[in-house]
């Protein structure tokens, strides 16, 4: 595989982007071959505060499988991606609802 690294910068409201500031993301991409791929695996850790590091170990299971990229997201606050300030972005994790309407 070849690796590399990333990191996207992704609005915090995806409804009014210009209403929240942005958010860093991280991302890490393995492909192989010379061909751009036509297929990608994204694998997402699922325990909270986990970051993607815990796949970094499975990537090699799909090695030989042709025009696959394999991508691992760091959610946000976790490893290398960004974290939400203090504020109504925190309060908007416990109220989700409330801040959708703001």
């Amino acid at each position: 595989f070849r690796v590399s690294e990333s990191h996207y910068s992704v609005p915090l409201d995806h409804v009014n982007p210009e209403r929240g500031g942005n958010l860093d993301l991280y991302v890490r991409r393995f492909v192989q071959g010379s061909q751009p791929p036509r297929r990608l695996l994204l694998l997402i850790p699922g325990g909270p505060g986990q970051s993607s590091r815990v796949y970094e170990g499975e990537v090699k299971l799909f090695e030989g499988i042709p025009d696959l990229a394999v991508y691992l997201l760091d959610h946000r606050g976790t490893g290398k991606s960004g974290k939400l300030a203090k504020g109504k972005h925190n309060r908007c994790l416990l109220q989700p609802r409330q801040c959708v309407t703001e």
